[in-house]
């Protein structure tokens, strides 16, 4: 940490937690950028119950993009190698979108606007239209576990 002229750091003059309690806007966050660590995990228990030989990509989930080294940007987009499979139906659209702006609101951000490209899976039954309803019931649910936030 960088020693201030007063001899403090920055986190001792303002400490990180004055920035969760601020109110923020979020004017262009990807939902499946936007998964937390925890809702990637919930996805692949959901995933391992339903299909065998998920505990791989658990596995995957684990060395590739949980080891905490600092990554370039090809392996930053490797996480969509995860996400993907992970998000393939509208149960798991609806969760995570849900579980994104949880996320946002414990931040306090009180203005949220959502990016994502509706993708149809027929194996999974999911449409892009169902996509679009699964995000958008997602978003109306919100309204009422985490009214302080307003979501677009």
């Amino acid at each position: 940490m960088a020693e201030t002229d007063s001899g403090k750091t920055a986190e001792e003059r303002i400490p990180f937690n004055y920035f969760k309690k601020i109110p923020k806007i979020e004017l262009h966050a990807h939902i499946n950028g936007s998964i937390s660590s925890e809702t990637i995990k919930k996805l692949i228990q959901r995933k391992s119950t339903k299909e065998k030989g998920q505990n791989n990509v658990v596995s995957q989930w684990e060395t590739t993009i949980l080891k905490g080294d600092e990554k370039n940007l090809d392996e930053c987009f490797k996480m969509w190698d995860f996400i993907y499979p992970l998000v393939d139906d509208t149960e798991a659209v609806f969760l995570v979108t849900k579980s994104v702006i949880e996320d946002f609101a414990q931040d306090n951000v009180r203005y949220l606007e959502l990016r994502s490209t509706p993708r149809a899976n027929p194996k999974t039954g999911m449409t892009k239209e169902s996509y679009i309803e699964a995000v958008l019931a997602a978003i109306e649910e919100a309204k009422t576990t985490v009214p302080d936030i307003t979501v677009r």
